[in-house]
């Protein structure tokens, strides 16, 4: 004789679903998960931060030294990524590297002591060291 599911089984199978949807939701086949890390040590601050994805934009006014900031850009469909920030009296300009329209990227972008960026990126769903 074949036993009905449980309902504690039908709920658990009901959360599964709207779990996978909701993390459907929330990323997109474009965005652009970007950190970036201060690799300096603290007292030495990234000031005026301004991270720029296509028509998207994040801002920091300070991130310390030895610390990271995240932000999740929609670029909508121009994956054109750049960054202005400042270190004590110097101002810097970084463009990103060239990414594929229509596809999602993580990015990390790491700021040394003397303001020199270098960074990795992968398409989405990754992780990166």
């Amino acid at each position: 004789m074949k036993h009905p599911p449980t309902h504690g089984s039908q709920s658990f199978r009901l959360g599964l679903l709207c779990f996978a949807l909701a993390g459907a939701a929330c990323n997109r086949h474009d965005d652009l998960k970007v950190r970036i890390f201060n690799d300096a040590r603290a007292p030495a601050s990234l000031q005026n931060v301004l991270v720029f994805g296509g028509g998207e934009k994040a801002w920091w006014s300070e991130v310390a030294g030895g610390t990271s900031v995240g932000t999740l850009l929609r670029p909508g469909g121009e994956p054109h990524l750049s960054m202005t920030f400042a270190r004590g009296n110097r101002t810097f300009h970084w463009e990103g590297p060239t990414l594929t329209p229509g596809k999602g990227y993580t990015v990390h972008v790491h700021i040394d002591p003397n303001g020199a960026v270098t960074e990795q990126h992968c398409l989405m769903p990754c992780l990166l060291p």
